[in-house]
């Protein structure tokens, strides 16, 4: 895995194009075609069914990437892959496979381009979501391990809490690698007179207060809905 994220770091930016996808979910789809054919008959395909499967093999290509695309499947960023995308995935593919049944059943015995088994188009549907999921997958894969490895170490931050919520706090910054704690700020007398990085605890708490005050005043002005401590990202 670390040699691939290593290959996916040097690649250039427009290899991540939206065209580029296109291009892989083509060649998935021929892929799907081919190997659903031949899942279906162990490798042993009849003549019959070849100009079939070699018919569809040059359709899905363009079939199944313009149905994905006029379904919305390509507006998610493959390297933020997560549930919802799989589940917009399966919808957005099935449109191709449903126009090979729609070839299927109504043109069965007269065209040899409806030579297609029911169970291919079934093969062929779970062939090309697991290829593509597993390409989306690859994808936010290695960009974490990336992001991981690039993770900015400079960023600090100081934690504001009480004793039963610091323990808490803490569990939660420890899941992200790029922030460092750089103190614990408490109501305890036994912290006044202590520095955290250069300052004074006692003067970054009136740093912080202000902080607080000015936030409250600039939503309350704007007539915004707001929670202070969990979230303090301004105005929202």
């Amino acid at each position: 895995m670390r040699a691939l994220t290593r290959i996916f770091e040097f690649l250039p930016p427009a290899f991540f194009r939206r065209s580029n996808q296109f291009v892989i979910d083509g060649m998935l789809g021929a892929l799907s075609v081919y190997l659903a054919f031949n899942l279906r008959f162990d490798f042993d395909l009849r003549p019959i069914f070849m100009p079939a499967m070699w018919l569809w093999v040059a359709l899905m290509p363009v079939l199944r990437p313009l149905g994905i695309y006029l379904l919305g499947g390509y507006r998610g960023i493959w390297r933020y892959f997560n549930l919802q995308d799989a589940l917009v995935l399966v919808v957005s593919s099935l449109p191709a496979s449903l126009l090979m049944l729609g070839v299927r059943a109504t043109m069965s015995g007269r065209s040899w381009s409806a030579a297609i088994p029911y169970t291919v188009i079934v093969i062929e549907l779970g062939t090309f979501l697991a290829l593509a999921a597993s390409a989306r997958g690859l994808r936010r894969t290695t960009f974490e391990a990336a992001r991981g490895k690039k993770a900015l170490r400079t960023l600090r931050a100081v934690i504001v809490g009480t004793d039963e919520t610091l323990a808490g706090a803490l569990h939660q910054v420890a899941s992200h690698s790029e922030i460092k704690v750089v103190g614990l700020l408490a109501p305890e007398a036994k912290l006044h007179g202590l520095r955290i990085g250069v300052l004074p605890v006692n003067v970054i708490a009136v740093i912080f207060l202000v902080g607080i005050m000015l936030q409250v005043a600039t939503k309350v002005n704007l007539n915004r809905s707001f929670g202070i401590v969990p979230a303090n990202r301004g105005v929202v």
